[in-house]
């Protein structure tokens, strides 16, 4: 792992729902850095928590205070020269995430102001419907609106990643088709490992290489295994890692994305009380809430990396494999879509008319 460039495309943790305390996150990203892990795509915010926009800087305020207490370790992160100089330095990259659209208030041209706060990508639906699409936990998916296509040409435009997890089968796929840019599913599984309503269609994730992205694999247990285990094991995020290889016929459309909660009590309470929002849906009734209740089923990256690495390399995966998983292939898809730039500059007409 040491000499792979690793990179965490969802590490949920938003504050203060998921953090034990504020002293909780320095240890937490000494474990990270001890490990040999580089960059984070840090979750400050989700639509389902909270549909104010005001949660989404509310949320970043406590990530930025970390960093700045640390400049010595940590740097923010918006392109991919950015990630080069980093690991060059020792420090761990931070990027920002959050997890739907409703921050953007139907205005596409607010995508160039997430960009310049430093986030690399916001996930199109958080499993149910929104203005852009359906999501992955709704009965019937009416696939892409057109604020959806106008929201995808905007993305495009100011460099935000395409992030189709938590989205509808259908939605995600029209997404592939309407992006010019490779897309990814930041957190998620394979159905054909296991069916979860999480997890993604055959037909999408050969969608999602189409367009030169990646699927990443998390690893909560409700949804990547069907006995839901107390731990989830590498063995089982490698059945994942190789249906995939297996299915598109190379490793260079899978990452890691482990949507691991430092403390999962909160959590806990917010998922128990939105009950539409996490359904079973085909699994075993309870499985959500056992999932969720039960500290522990998402293993910290930092542990479960190694032994990850060590299936892999068991199983046949060459170093060059190894590297493409634990890092490459997502930072191929950063240095398409951020480019070189540090900051997201709109050169759209109606961008300056909106502040008149």
């Amino acid at each position: 792992m040491q000499q792979a460039t690793v990179v965490d495309t969802l590490f949920s943790a938003v504050y203060p729902l998921q953090w034990k305390n504020d002293e909780q996150f320095h240890p937490v990203m000494h474990e990270c850095m001890t490990a040999g892990m580089n960059v984070l795509g840090y979750c400050t915010s989700a639509d389902v928590a909270s549909p104010d926009p005001a949660a989404v800087l509310a949320g970043l305020k406590f990530p930025l205070r970390k960093i700045a207490e640390r400049p010595d370790r940590y740097t923010l992160v918006r392109s991919l020269n950015d990630i080069r100089e980093a690991k060059r330095q020792g420090k761990l990259g931070f990027y920002f995430v959050h997890q739907g659209t409703n921050q953007f208030g139907g205005d596409v041209d607010n995508v160039a102001l997430m960009r310049q706060l430093g986030f690399g990508y916001c996930l199109l639906v958080y499993n149910n419907r929104n203005a852009v699409g359906s999501g992955c936990a709704d009965d019937i998916d009416e696939g892409l609106t057109a604020f959806g296509r106008k929201l995808i040409q905007a993305y495009n435009r100011y460099g935000m990643v395409v992030d189709v997890s938590h989205t509808g089968n259908r939605t995600a796929l029209d997404a592939c088709e309407a992006s010019a840019h490779p897309i990814i599913a930041s957190h998620s599984g394979a159905k054909g490992t296991f069916a979860s309503f999480r997890n993604l269609s055959d037909e999408l994730i050969k969608a999602i290489a189409k367009t030169d992205g990646v699927c990443s694999i998390f690893s909560t247990g409700a949804y990547v295994d069907p006995t839901n285990p107390a731990v989830v094991g590498p063995e089982i995020l490698f059945r994942h890692i190789d249906y995939i290889c297996q299915l598109v016929g190379n490793s260079n459309h899978v990452g890691y994305g482990s949507d691991w909660i430092p403390d999962m009590n909160k959590t806990m309470e917010l998922v128990l009380s939105k009950a539409s929002a996490y359904p079973d849906m085909g699994m075993p009734p309870g499985t959500t809430r056992k999932a969720i209740s039960m500290y522990g089923p998402t293993p910290m990256p930092a542990r479960i990396l190694p032994a990850l690495v060590d299936q892999m390399l068991n199983h046949g995966y060459s170093g060059e494999d190894c590297a493409n998983i634990l890092g490459e292939n997502n930072l191929r898809v950063f240095g398409t879509v951020w480019g070189g730039s540090k900051v997201a500059i709109s050169d759209q007409p109606n961008f300056q008319e909106d502040w008149r």
